[in-house]
């Protein structure tokens, strides 16, 4: 169960139009697959402390694009489905927490104000410094917290 209430999606095509504006700067040198519509398939390669790699399926729905940030999952790669399995685990960050499975949460939590969970779920009261801005963030500031967060300063294996 959400902490407050869900608000209505935006309109398919407004976000769509939104998501399609936003795509050619927040997926520049991004592995990625566009499903046409409203969801992006995000190859994202982790990076531990002493240099290991892993790589990892992050599924973005824009249901509520742009006025707030894209619905963000790991997804099991084989099955490209969420299952809770295939999530990473990140060690010393204020910034962002990792739930592969987080209670009332569709597809598990990514803990980050560039999130839409984050807003709706774990009871987050952000402070006005870090909160989500429509027309002034894009999904390239939820890209960005991911890829800091998947690097060796945070980054220390799988969770799941």
């Amino acid at each position: 169960m959400p902490d407050r209430p869900i608000p209505e999606p935006t309109d398919p095509e407004l976000a769509k139009a939104a998501l399609q504006k936003h795509m050619t700067a927040a997926l520049d040198g991004c592995d990625y697959e566009y499903n046409g519509d409203r969801t992006i398939l995000l190859k994202m390669k982790a990076v531990d402390p002493q240099g290991e790699t892993e790589d990892y399926l992050v599924q973005m729905k824009f249901l509520y694009y742009p006025d707030w940030p894209p619905c963000v999952s790991f997804l099991n790669p084989e099955t490209r489905s969420y299952d809770g399995t295939h999530w990473p685990a990140l060690a010393d960050s204020p910034k962002m927490g990792i739930h592969p499975a987080c209670e009332g949460a569709p597809a598990g939590m990514v803990c980050n104000s560039m999130t839409f969970e984050y807003y709706f779920w774990g009871g987050h009261n952000p402070g006005d410094g870090i909160t989500w801005k429509k027309g002034v963030h894009t999904f390239a500031a939820t890209i960005a917290e991911l890829t800091d967060h998947l690097g060796p300063r945070h980054y220390i294996g799988r969770a799941t």
